[in-house]
């Protein structure tokens, strides 16, 4: 690959609520790290940037020569070295990626099948499960790695935009064709706890019967297992796990995907999960846990840095809850990743459902890390 063709990215973060000189700063910065105009720029940021998107997006155009955008809210945003929460600011990824085609849809885009790509989606206006079901029908083993949106306490906080500014849609997914190759990073954050069992009988993303057992009564038996001291810690902290392979002998930490247990039906006994569930599939309810965050991660990018070395550029989809109410510090994710990749130009958020392709399958994770990590093909 020759410099004129090599790929390319800068990223920058800005903790500040919107300042349009502080915005000009940081595209030219990004610009001139770059070298050259950008294919595409991803932009994150918070909900009170809302009001300044078209003066934002004019911006990135003007000082940073951004053609092509694709962003959307988030209460957490990460970059270099940084995660920051509960703050004001903007986190942005300059890629230049000459010989990929780019295009970016709202559903699917027709076309040659793409190499990977890279979903945003708003949880007020869709839900992943039919377009991740089509994905996997259509590009089999193709990587989708992305995330649901974050913002405000009210729903006109959550939105996504492109160039032209706000959005109006509940998806964003931008298809890379040629010349880049993507890595999925999926890592839990949780431990099991308690005995796997069959689902026995589901309907949707509720769970009937667990080892033909009522599933709150399994779940309050395995609650009552744990010592004092962690029943305190297990207080909203509990998750179901459904198996990602069933042909493995024993589970771990890390063969788990990992759901919100958004709901329980006391008067039979169900549980409503974040993404839908089937009969016939293993799980086992896990405990969010720090400790397996961190080593969960660090196992998963020691896998891909074995694999394939050092990414040119990576996006982050953290679960929210994995930030420094988990680990008692900030930055624990991205230094994690950088213990491995050293440090790579990246943008992030802290996201309310996680996308990523685990054993071939593209599925919905919760409280996990789906990480997008990009690589030239040669």
């Amino acid at each position: 690959m020759t410099e004129s063709t090599k790929n390319l990215s800068a990223s920058c973060l800005v903790s500040s609520p919107f300042d349009q000189e502080l915005i000009q700063q940081a595209a030219h910065a990004c610009l001139n790290k770059l070298g050259s105009d950008p294919d595409l720029v991803v932009a994150f940021v918070t909900s009170d940037y809302k009001p300044h998107l078209k003066a934002l997006t004019e911006s990135l155009q003007i000082d940073g020569h951004a053609s092509t955008i694709i962003g959307g809210s988030a209460c957490g945003l990460a970059g270099v070295s940084r995660e920051q929460e509960h703050i004001s600011g903007i986190s942005l990824l300059f890629l230049c990626m000459p010989e990929t085609d780019i295009k970016i849809g709202e559903d699917i885009v027709s076309g040659a099948i793409p190499d990977a790509a890279l979903l945003l989606s708003n949880p007020l206006e869709t839900t992943f499960d039919s377009l991740l079901e089509k994905w996997d029908d259509k590009f089999p083993g193709c990587p989708l790695v992305g995330g649901n949106i974050t913002g405000g306490p009210d729903e006109e906080a959550l939105f996504l935009f492109n160039e032209c500014g706000e959005v109006i849609s509940g998806s964003l997914l931008a298809h890379f064709t040629g010349g880049v190759k993507v890595e999925s990073l999926v890592a839990p954050g949780c431990r099991p706890i308690g005995n796997p069992m069959v689902v026995t009988e589901a309907e949707g993303d509720e769970v009937l019967s667990l080892g033909r057992r009522e599933p709150f009564d399994v779940l309050e038996e395995t609650f009552s297992a744990l010592g004092e001291d962690l029943q305190i810690e297990a207080e909203g902290n509990i998750f179901a796990g459904v198996v990602i392979n069933e042909q493995t002998d024993e589970f771990e930490s890390g063969d788990f995907r990992i759901h919100q247990i958004v709901s329980a039906r006391l008067e039979d006994g169900r549980l409503k999960l974040g993404s839908p569930v089937r009969a016939g599939q293993t799980m086992q309810f896990q405990l969010r846990d720090s400790l397996a965050a961190e080593m969960l991660l660090r196992s998963e990018c020691d896998r891909i840095f074995e694999a394939s070395g050092k990414p040119f550029a990576a996006l982050l989809f953290m679960g929210m809850g994995r930030g420094k109410n988990l680990f008692g510090v900030e930055d624990r994710n991205v230094r994690t990743f950088e213990e491995t990749f050293g440090k790579v130009p990246l943008t992030g958020i802290h996201s309310f459902g996680e996308v990523g392709s685990a054993s071939s399958m593209t599925e919905r994770h919760d409280h996990s890390i789906c990480g997008a990590l990009f690589y030239s093909k040669d």
